[in-house]
Order: structure tokens, then sequence, then C-alpha cells
């Protein structure tokens, strides 16, 4: 019987130093869990906040951008590409296609800006009238 009682003392005491080794406080010592508020002061009862892990809703209908919408993102990425760094390139967007213009220093440049302007012109043709340096 002695023998238990020693052997539990020993455990207990060598779980106690381990719980100390590893910087922890002892079970009954450690502090309480906070929990967010269920409900924060400023909550709007008429709108539901969107989980984080919610999936975009895609039965619904993208957004169409406007004329210039477009053009703005074709210009924006062609100012913003680095290969077209040393080329006066833009783009004009109507209804009914896309239009780049100006000058590039090769057609692998000419090409780069054709494929950007593709890439948001939707169903769009696009117009290539982009010159290229020292060719006439």
């Amino acid at each position: 019987m002695r023998r238990i009682i020693f052997a539990a003392a020993i455990l207990m005491l060598s779980v106690g130093l381990l719980a100390q080794q590893q910087g922890r406080p002892p079970y009954d010592e450690q502090p309480p869990v906070q929990t967010p508020p269920t409900f924060p002061q400023d909550h709007d009862p008429d709108v539901r906040p969107v989980p984080p892990d919610m999936p975009p809703d895609t039965s619904a209908p993208p957004r169409q951008l406007s004329n210039s919408e477009i053009q703005q993102q074709i210009q924006d990425k062609l100012n913003s590409e680095p290969v077209l760094k040393n080329n006066q390139l833009s783009a004009q967007v109507t209804d009914d296609e896309v239009v780049v213009s100006g000058t590039a220093d090769s057609n692998a440049e000419r090409d780069v800006a054709l494929r950007i302007a593709e890439s948001y012109a939707g169903e769009r043709p696009v117009v290539n009238k982009v010159e290229i340096k020292g060719k006439a």
C-alpha cells in the first residue's frame, strides 16, 4: 500500500514539475477563456454579417461594367505593364469595339498591349491601330 501511495505522490509531483518546465501555470491557475460578445453594441438588426468562409453568390448576374470603366481598366493596365513602360498607348472602348492605338517599340510589345485589351474587351473585337517605332 505504501508503494502505491508513494508512486501516486511521485506521479503528481512529476506532472507539476513538467507543467512548470513548459512555462504554463497549472490547470487551475490558467486564465479563463475570453469570448467575444454575441451581439455587438453597434449591431444593426437589419444587416446580417456575412460569414468569412461563405462562398460568393454565383447565381447573381455579374455587374456589367460601363465602357468608360472598361477603358480605364485597360488604360491602367497598359500604363502599369513594365514591358510597355517606354510606349505611348491608349485604348478607346465603345459598345462595338476596343481600339488600341499609339506606338510600340516592337511587335512583341504591341502584342502584349493587344492581349491586355482582349482580356478586358469581353465580346468586343479589339482593333489594332498600334504603330511600331521606326517602321513606316
